[in-house]
Protein backbone atom coordinates (compact mmCIF):
# COMPACT_ATOMS: atom_id res chain seq x y z
CA UNK A 1 0.00 0.00 0.00
CA UNK A 2 1.44 3.88 -0.99
CA UNK A 3 0.45 4.75 2.57
CA UNK A 4 3.29 2.40 4.21
CA UNK A 5 5.61 3.09 1.24
CA UNK A 6 5.04 6.73 2.38
CA UNK A 7 5.43 5.99 5.95
CA UNK A 8 8.59 3.91 5.68
CA UNK A 9 10.03 6.93 3.26
CA UNK A 10 9.32 9.44 6.08
CA UNK A 11 10.83 7.54 8.90
CA UNK A 12 13.93 6.98 6.97
CA UNK A 13 14.40 10.80 6.58
CA UNK A 14 13.23 11.53 9.72
CA UNK A 15 15.36 9.34 11.83
CA UNK A 16 18.62 8.82 9.46
CA UNK A 17 18.49 11.61 7.13
CA UNK A 18 18.22 9.45 3.92
CA UNK A 19 16.27 10.09 0.82
CA UNK A 20 15.14 6.40 -0.44
CA UNK A 21 13.69 8.08 -3.13
CA UNK A 22 10.41 8.10 -4.89
CA UNK A 23 8.54 4.75 -5.32
CA UNK A 24 7.00 4.92 -8.50
CA UNK A 25 7.39 7.07 -11.93
CA UNK A 26 10.92 5.55 -11.63
CA UNK A 27 13.08 6.80 -15.49
CA UNK A 28 15.53 5.19 -17.18
CA UNK A 29 18.75 6.26 -18.59
CA UNK A 30 20.74 4.56 -21.15
CA UNK A 31 22.78 7.14 -23.31
CA UNK A 32 26.30 7.37 -24.55
CA UNK A 33 28.74 9.99 -26.28
CA UNK A 34 31.00 8.81 -28.60
CA UNK A 35 34.06 10.95 -30.32
CA UNK A 36 36.52 10.18 -32.75
CA UNK A 37 39.30 11.75 -34.65
CA UNK A 38 41.65 10.42 -37.43
CA UNK A 39 44.44 12.02 -39.12
CA UNK A 40 46.20 11.05 -42.46
CA UNK A 41 49.71 12.01 -43.26
CA UNK A 42 51.88 10.94 -46.19
CA UNK A 43 55.35 11.25 -44.47
CA UNK A 44 57.24 11.05 -48.14
CA UNK A 45 56.06 9.03 -51.31
CA UNK A 46 56.63 5.45 -49.43
CA UNK A 47 55.35 6.09 -45.89
CA UNK A 48 52.11 6.99 -44.61
CA UNK A 49 51.17 7.81 -41.06
CA UNK A 50 47.43 7.50 -39.53
CA UNK A 51 46.60 8.77 -36.04
CA UNK A 52 43.35 8.04 -34.64
CA UNK A 53 41.37 8.68 -31.33
CA UNK A 54 38.42 7.88 -29.61
CA UNK A 55 36.26 8.37 -26.30
CA UNK A 56 33.00 6.83 -25.50
CA UNK A 57 31.26 7.90 -22.50
CA UNK A 58 28.01 6.03 -21.69
CA UNK A 59 25.12 5.29 -18.77
CA UNK A 60 22.75 2.80 -18.16
CA UNK A 61 20.39 2.46 -15.54
CA UNK A 62 19.86 -1.32 -13.84
CA UNK A 63 17.27 -2.16 -11.52
CA UNK A 64 18.79 -3.52 -8.38
CA UNK A 65 20.07 -7.12 -8.44
CA UNK A 66 18.21 -8.51 -5.52
CA UNK A 67 15.02 -7.03 -6.67
CA UNK A 68 13.77 -8.23 -10.20
CA UNK A 69 10.99 -10.89 -9.10
CA UNK A 70 7.67 -10.20 -9.72
CA UNK A 71 7.13 -10.09 -6.05
CA UNK A 72 9.81 -7.17 -5.47
CA UNK A 73 8.98 -3.60 -4.90
CA UNK A 74 12.44 -0.98 -4.65
CA UNK A 75 12.52 2.39 -4.55
CA UNK A 76 14.32 4.72 -6.84
CA UNK A 77 17.84 4.82 -4.93
CA UNK A 78 17.73 1.54 -4.45
CA UNK A 79 18.89 1.00 -7.86
CA UNK A 80 22.27 1.38 -9.89
CA UNK A 81 23.60 2.77 -12.66
CA UNK A 82 26.62 1.39 -14.66
CA UNK A 83 28.71 4.08 -16.05
CA UNK A 84 31.75 3.26 -18.65
CA UNK A 85 34.40 5.72 -19.86
CA UNK A 86 36.79 4.09 -22.39
CA UNK A 87 39.68 5.87 -24.31
CA UNK A 88 41.43 4.61 -27.14
CA UNK A 89 44.33 6.02 -28.88
CA UNK A 90 46.18 4.17 -32.05
CA UNK A 91 49.35 4.92 -34.57
CA UNK A 92 50.16 3.33 -37.47
CA UNK A 93 52.79 3.36 -40.32
CA UNK A 94 52.43 2.19 -43.42
CA UNK A 95 55.84 2.05 -45.73
CA UNK A 96 56.49 1.14 -48.76
CA UNK A 97 59.82 -0.44 -50.53
CA UNK A 98 59.13 -0.45 -54.09
CA UNK A 99 57.28 -3.40 -55.53
CA UNK A 100 59.29 -5.76 -53.39
CA UNK A 101 57.74 -5.53 -49.97
CA UNK A 102 55.91 -3.37 -47.28
CA UNK A 103 56.06 -3.01 -43.31
CA UNK A 104 53.01 -2.06 -41.11
CA UNK A 105 53.56 -1.06 -37.30
CA UNK A 106 50.82 -0.15 -35.34
CA UNK A 107 50.88 1.30 -31.86
CA UNK A 108 48.03 1.00 -29.57
CA UNK A 109 46.38 2.06 -26.20
CA UNK A 110 43.02 1.20 -24.54
CA UNK A 111 41.84 2.50 -21.48
CA UNK A 112 38.51 1.30 -20.07
CA UNK A 113 37.27 2.10 -16.99
CA UNK A 114 33.79 0.69 -16.11
CA UNK A 115 32.11 2.29 -12.84
CA UNK A 116 28.89 0.87 -11.49
CA UNK A 117 27.79 3.89 -8.90
CA UNK A 118 24.77 3.44 -6.34
CA UNK A 119 22.04 5.93 -6.45
CA UNK A 120 21.50 8.49 -3.24
CA UNK A 121 23.74 8.50 -0.30
CA UNK A 122 25.55 5.67 1.15
CA UNK A 123 23.24 3.89 3.38
CA UNK A 124 22.83 -0.16 4.32
CA UNK A 125 20.73 -2.01 2.05
CA UNK A 126 17.32 -3.09 3.51
CA UNK A 127 15.18 -5.93 2.85
CA UNK A 128 11.81 -5.80 4.17
CA UNK A 129 9.00 -8.73 3.72
CA UNK A 130 5.47 -7.03 4.03
CA UNK A 131 2.13 -8.50 2.63
CA UNK A 132 -1.59 -7.61 3.19
CA UNK A 133 -3.80 -10.36 3.76
CA UNK A 134 -6.68 -7.85 2.61
CA UNK A 135 -5.07 -7.98 -0.63
CA UNK A 136 -6.04 -10.16 -3.82
CA UNK A 137 -2.70 -11.24 -4.30
CA UNK A 138 -1.13 -12.07 -0.95
CA UNK A 139 2.05 -13.66 -1.47
CA UNK A 140 4.92 -12.10 0.64
CA UNK A 141 5.93 -9.34 -0.77
CA UNK A 142 10.25 -7.78 -0.36
CA UNK A 143 10.81 -3.73 -0.15
CA UNK A 144 14.21 -2.90 -1.45
CA UNK A 145 15.36 0.13 -0.34
CA UNK A 146 18.80 2.07 0.26
CA UNK A 147 22.26 1.82 -1.62
CA UNK A 148 22.18 -1.28 -4.37
CA UNK A 149 24.19 -4.23 -2.61
CA UNK A 150 26.74 -5.36 -4.65
CA UNK A 151 27.77 -1.84 -5.88
CA UNK A 152 28.50 -0.38 -2.25
CA UNK A 153 32.23 -0.39 -3.22
CA UNK A 154 32.76 -1.75 -7.26
CA UNK A 155 35.00 0.13 -9.71
CA UNK A 156 36.89 -2.20 -12.63
CA UNK A 157 39.85 -0.78 -14.59
CA UNK A 158 41.66 -2.07 -17.12
CA UNK A 159 44.70 -0.71 -19.82
CA UNK A 160 45.79 -2.27 -22.49
CA UNK A 161 49.17 -1.56 -24.99
CA UNK A 162 49.99 -2.95 -27.24
CA UNK A 163 52.83 -3.35 -30.48
CA UNK A 164 52.55 -5.01 -33.43
CA UNK A 165 55.15 -5.28 -36.62
CA UNK A 166 54.03 -6.76 -39.87
CA UNK A 167 56.88 -7.11 -43.06
CA UNK A 168 55.70 -8.84 -46.13
CA UNK A 169 57.90 -9.52 -49.14
CA UNK A 170 55.95 -10.34 -52.43
CA UNK A 171 57.71 -13.08 -54.57
CA UNK A 172 57.04 -14.60 -57.51
CA UNK A 173 54.19 -17.15 -56.43
CA UNK A 174 54.43 -16.27 -52.29
CA UNK A 175 53.50 -13.20 -50.44
CA UNK A 176 55.37 -13.84 -47.17
CA UNK A 177 54.46 -11.87 -44.12
CA UNK A 178 56.92 -12.43 -40.52
CA UNK A 179 55.14 -10.28 -37.79
CA UNK A 180 55.49 -9.94 -34.19
CA UNK A 181 52.87 -8.41 -31.44
CA UNK A 182 52.98 -7.68 -27.84
CA UNK A 183 50.55 -7.03 -25.36
CA UNK A 184 50.51 -5.51 -21.89
CA UNK A 185 47.41 -5.53 -19.62
CA UNK A 186 46.93 -4.39 -16.16
CA UNK A 187 43.86 -4.73 -14.36
CA UNK A 188 42.43 -3.12 -11.38
CA UNK A 189 39.05 -4.45 -9.59
CA UNK A 190 37.41 -3.10 -6.21
CA UNK A 191 34.29 -5.08 -5.24
CA UNK A 192 33.02 -5.32 -2.02
CA UNK A 193 29.52 -6.30 -1.77
CA UNK A 194 28.11 -5.79 1.73
CA UNK A 195 30.19 -2.86 2.70
CA UNK A 196 27.75 -0.29 3.78
CA UNK A 197 26.00 -3.39 5.21
CA UNK A 198 22.74 -5.62 4.50
CA UNK A 199 19.85 -5.53 6.85
CA UNK A 200 16.66 -7.89 6.11
CA UNK A 201 13.55 -7.55 8.08
CA UNK A 202 10.27 -10.04 8.10
CA UNK A 203 7.95 -7.22 8.22
CA UNK A 204 7.62 -2.95 8.11
CA UNK A 205 6.96 -2.94 12.16
CA UNK A 206 10.06 -4.94 13.08
CA UNK A 207 12.05 -2.38 11.02
CA UNK A 208 10.38 0.81 12.77
CA UNK A 209 10.79 -1.09 16.19
CA UNK A 210 14.54 -1.96 15.48
CA UNK A 211 15.49 -1.23 19.13
CA UNK A 212 13.37 -4.01 20.45
CA UNK A 213 13.50 -6.33 17.72
CA UNK A 214 16.67 -7.63 15.42
CA UNK A 215 16.93 -7.91 12.33
CA UNK A 216 16.40 -10.95 10.88
CA UNK A 217 19.74 -10.96 9.20
CA UNK A 218 22.71 -8.63 8.72
CA UNK A 219 25.90 -8.87 6.98
CA UNK A 220 28.94 -7.10 6.52
CA UNK A 221 31.64 -7.53 4.42
CA UNK A 222 35.15 -5.65 3.88
CA UNK A 223 38.85 -6.60 2.81
CA UNK A 224 40.50 -9.06 5.75
CA UNK A 225 44.02 -7.13 5.04
CA UNK A 226 45.42 -3.84 6.09
CA UNK A 227 43.31 -1.93 4.11
CA UNK A 228 39.63 -2.48 3.90
CA UNK A 229 39.19 -1.44 0.66
CA UNK A 230 41.61 -3.16 -0.65
CA UNK A 231 41.28 -3.67 -4.66
CA UNK A 232 42.74 -5.91 -6.62
CA UNK A 233 45.95 -5.03 -8.57
CA UNK A 234 47.41 -7.71 -11.58
CA UNK A 235 48.58 -7.76 -14.75
CA UNK A 236 50.01 -9.92 -17.56
CA UNK A 237 52.30 -9.51 -20.84
CA UNK A 238 51.35 -11.64 -24.07
CA UNK A 239 54.54 -12.11 -27.16
CA UNK A 240 53.09 -13.53 -30.53
CA UNK A 241 55.61 -14.40 -32.67
CA UNK A 242 54.18 -15.60 -36.49
CA UNK A 243 55.02 -16.76 -39.75
CA UNK A 244 52.94 -16.77 -43.03
CA UNK A 245 52.75 -17.38 -46.44
CA UNK A 246 50.34 -16.83 -49.03
CA UNK A 247 51.76 -19.82 -52.17
CA UNK A 248 49.41 -18.88 -54.82
CA UNK A 249 50.08 -22.66 -57.00
CA UNK A 250 47.69 -21.74 -59.92
CA UNK A 251 44.70 -19.85 -60.48
CA UNK A 252 42.32 -22.27 -59.32
CA UNK A 253 44.53 -23.36 -55.98
CA UNK A 254 45.96 -20.84 -53.29
CA UNK A 255 47.08 -22.23 -50.12
CA UNK A 256 48.00 -20.02 -46.73
CA UNK A 257 50.77 -22.05 -44.98
CA UNK A 258 51.28 -20.48 -40.96
CA UNK A 259 53.13 -20.64 -38.09
CA UNK A 260 52.90 -18.97 -34.67
CA UNK A 261 54.56 -19.33 -31.07
CA UNK A 262 52.47 -17.14 -27.93
CA UNK A 263 54.06 -16.85 -24.88
CA UNK A 264 51.74 -15.55 -21.88
CA UNK A 265 53.54 -13.80 -18.51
Amino acid sequence: RQDSLDMLSNFLKTKYGYDPGPWSGIDFIRESDKLFTRLDFNVGDNHKLTARWSYLHSVEDNTPSRGRSATDIYADYGRYKLENKTHSVGLQLTSVFGNAASNELILGYVNQFDNPVHYGAPFPTLYIRTSNPAATDRRTQTLVLGAEQFRHRNELGQRNFEITDNFTWYLPGHTVTTGARVDIFKFRNLFIPDNFGVYTYNSIAEFLNNTTRRAASYSFRYSATADPLQEANWGARQYGFYLQDEWTVSSALKLLISFSLLLTK
